[in-house]
């Protein structure tokens, strides 16, 4: 099946969050569309855990309670390791995902930007709402410190945890964690000004989005999780241990505009050096890299050594993301180089 290339774009605002695809004006905005207001709702919401025909990125909670977190995640690295823009848009309260702070909205963007200095920018951005469309539109408002633009555009085509987007499929990578990859591997465009100090760089893109029934870290002992592009692969792993401690595998390679692999349990995700502990565990300190292997069938074995070079984020003992720098390609072959970004959860 053919898949049209996405292509998303977003400015960073102050007062006014818009997840996914631009478009705030109401008389353009199509029935595919959900305002998210900035207040819980008291009671249950309807979780969704089987994909159907609604649009990939759709919100697949029904509403917002005090401890159903939900938030889509836009990632753009630069090819020398240097720069990096990472932006979530989350609607929760801190008691569905505690590492979000109390902003007195459900609707907030986080935003995370590291310079070619080496120096980095974090800020949380509350919302008056959040909509959620599959139109395109424009914005102009900014805030006064951090203002610009990151475009996406996709090289590799979208998936859910163990299979292709189609209807029917499972939308947990393990139980109660929903996930679903919009954009694999993209290329980025980022250009954005934080307080005064432009960043601008052509790299690597991604996108993804979660949920979850329960509190976020309530629902799985430890995760790895990263991407990479490796010359033409695309490359992204999700190795999940529940709380039961039973191990969830998604598995995702694509070349060329065609999806090699993605299942369930074609890769394996091992740590090394300092603090390979596998699994990880709450205290434990940071590994200094990974080891991944995709088993592709008949394209052979691809093989990836990422190696931790820079902190993006870190919550000391639970929680660390990188940007990484990736080596390999399939066993036997060509090897490659590419920018990677990865992270570790290690909660019991």
């Amino acid at each position: 099946m053919a898949h049209s290339k996405p292509h998303y774009s977003f400015f960073l605002l102050s007062h006014v969050l818009i997840a996914i695809f631009c478009g705030v004006n109401a008389s353009s905005i199509p029935s595919t569309t959900r305002i998210i207001p900035s207040t819980t709702v008291t009671g249950p919401v309807t979780v969704q855990t089987v994909s159907d025909n609604t649009p990939i990125n759709f919100p697949k909670l029904s509403a917002v309670n005090d401890t159903t977190p939900e938030f889509w995640f836009f990632a753009a690295v630069s090819p020398d390791l240097n720069a990096s823009a990472t932006v979530t848009f989350f609607t929760t309260t801190e008691d569905g995902f505690e590492f979000v702070g109390d902003s007195g909205s459900v609707d907030t963007v986080l935003v995370q930007i590291t310079f070619p200095n080496g120096t980095s920018f974090s800020t949380e951005l509350a919302a008056s709402e959040a909509v959620i469309t599959s139109s395109t539109g424009d914005l102009t408002d900014t805030a006064d410190d951090v203002s610009g633009s990151i475009s996406i555009t996709a090289i590799a085509p979208p998936h859910y945890p163990f299979s292709p987007v189609e209807p029917g499929q499972t939308l947990e990578v393990a139980p109660n964690l929903g996930w679903e990859n919009a954009v694999p591997g993209a290329t980025a465009n980022v250009k954005v000004n934080i307080q005064g100090t432009p960043v601008e760089f052509t790299g690597i893109g991604y996108q993804d989005h979660n949920w979850s029934p329960a509190p976020f870290l309530s629902i799985f002992s430890s995760y790895y999780w990263g991407l990479t592009q490796l010359g033409p692969y695309t490359l992204v792993w999700f190795d999940v241990f529940d709380l039961s401690g039973v191990e969830h595998v998604s598995s995702y390679v694509a070349a060329n505009g065609a999806i090699i692999v993605a299942e369930k349990g074609s890769n394996t995700v091992v740590p090394f050096g300092a603090n390979d502990e596998f699994p990880p565990h709450a205290g434990d300190g940071d590994p200094t890299g990974f080891n991944i292997t995709v088993d592709l069938g008949k394209e052979g074995i691809l093989e990836a050594t990422v190696t931790a070079e820079v902190v993006l984020a870190e919550v000391e003992g639970l929680f660390t993301r990188w940007i990484s720098k990736a080596e390999g390609g399939i066993k036997g072959g060509t090897q490659y180089e590419g920018p990677a970004m990865n992270e570790e959860f290690r909660l019991t």
